[in-house]
Formats: C-alpha cells, sequence, structure tokens
C-alpha cells in the first residue's frame, strides 16, 4: 500500500509540475528503494543513496552539537552558581616580607649568620631546596640595590658579613660568566678592593659593611672558602 502511494504520488508531481530525474531523486529520497529501479536508474540510486548518507550524517552532527552546547550551558550554569570554582588553581608567586624585589627577580638571604660556616657546594644546595638558584649580579646598578638589601638584614651586632653570589669569573677574558652564555667585562662592576679580582679562581663574594665605611663589593675566592651566608635568586 506504502509503495502504491508513493508511487501515486511520484506520478502526480511528474504529471502536474516540470520535474527533472535529479529533483526526483530528492523528492523520493527516502523511498529510493521504490523508485530509483525504475525512474533515473541505476545513477539516481547512486545519488539518492549518497544523498541519504549525507544528511544522515548531518543529522548526526546537529544532534552532537545540541549535547554539547547543552553540556556547556549545563557547566556555564554550575560556575555561575559556584564562582569560586573560576578562581584559579595557583596563585601568582610574590616575594616574602624579608626579600628583595629587583626586576622580575626575588632575592632571598638563606642561611646567614656571623661565622664563616658556608662552602659554595653548600650555598648552591641551600638555593636549590628552596626552589631557586645563586643569585647573578649582572650590573653596577643592580649591584648597588643588592648591597643595600643585604646590608639591611644585617643581624644587631654584626658590622659585615659576605654572600655567596654569580656568576663565574674568568680570568682570561676578564670577563663574569653568565648561566645563559653572556659574558660581561669585570671592570663593570664594584670590587671589594683594587686588588680584585685576583688570580684565576671563578667563585664570587659579595661582601657588604653597615657603616659603608669600609671596602665592600665582589672578590673572586675559590670553592674551600667559607662565607656567612648565599644569596639566592628566582622568578617572580
Amino acid at each position: 500500500m506504502m509503495m502504491l502511494m508513493m508511487v501515486a504520488l511520484g506520478f502526480l508531481i511528474v504529471g502536474t509540475t516540470a520535474v527533472s530525474s535529479a529533483d526526483l531523486c530528492d523528492i523520493l529520497i527516502d523511498s529510493y528503494a521504490y523508485f530509483c529501479p525504475g525512474h533515473g536508474g541505476a545513477e539516481c540510486c547512486v545519488q539518492a543513496t549518497q544523498r541519504k548518507t549525507e544528511l544522515e550524517a548531518a543529522n548526526d552532527l546537529v544532534e552532537g552539537m545540541k549535547k554539547i552546547i547543552l553540556e556547556l550551558a549545563t557547566k556555564l550554569q554550575e560556575l555561575r552558581s559556584n564562582p569560586s570554582e573560576c578562581e584559579p588553581t595557583t596563585k601568582t608567586r610574590t616575594c616574602a616580607d624579608s626579600s628583595f624585589s629587583y626586576g622580575a627577580k626575588c632575592f632571598t638571604i638563606l642561611d646567614l649568620k656571623s661565622s664563616y660556616h658556608m662552602t659554595y657546594s653548600q650555598a648552591v644546595t641551600l638555593c636549590a631546596d628552596d626552589g631557586s638558584q645563586v643569585a647573578e649580579v649582572h650590573d653596577k646598578i643592580q649591584q648597588i640595590a643588592l648591597l643595600d638589601y643585604l646590608r639591611s638584614q644585617l643581624p644587631p651586632g654584626t658590622t659585615m658579613a659576605a654572600f655567596w653570589v654569580g656568576p663565574e669569573y674568568i680570568s682570561s677574558r676578564s670577563t663574569l660568566l653568565y648561566r645563559s652564555g653572556k659574558e660581561t667585562h669585570s671592570s663593570q662592576f664594584m670590587w671589594y678592593s683594587t686588588f680584585y679580582p685576583s688570580g684565576s679562581n671563578k667563585l664570587l663574594s659579595l661582601d657588604v659593611r653597615l657603616d659603608e665605611s669600609g671596602n665592600e663589593g665582589l672578590w673572586n675566592t675559590g670553592q674551600t672558602t667559607k662565607l656567612n651566608a648565599v644569596l639566592c635568586e628566582r622568578d617572580i
């Protein structure tokens, strides 16, 4: 019965309107199994099959998008109801009250004592355990700022202290070599005295005095030297 009704509909359309074979395939796409053999041949069957497949795929895509939109709308409503869930899980790192911020770095003194107790290898370990690195002095302006900070942190009764810092001194070129590979001539810095830099020792100490009346600045030394503390740095 359904087949007869569809055939009658097909003939009615063809009889009253100028309908091409391609249009007929579109109109009868859901019943191409009935009509293609007698109206349009094999090519019509192929076209109708492809068109039906495309429409079904498009319908599946639309239904999938509806589902995604519904899920997003539900999640948005949940976030509006609980705004705390929108807050980032990690907060921006800042310098502690006892630390010093300069540029994009945070500088911190670790294990400052009145005695000379810390080797360079111990200094490196302390900074690493703190999530930082031995601080590098990059220019004279920064060096002066660091000296002022170190001076402000000297314990009561302490008039001077020596801090492990970087980078390394390269005697063959009279330069300071940084972790980044950059080099700066040693003349661009304040040294403890005119006797420094001296020899081939690579490691650096930054000495500070409470009253600024004596010698202070950088001096190069070796692995076995012990200093009062280490100055560490990390990115803010």
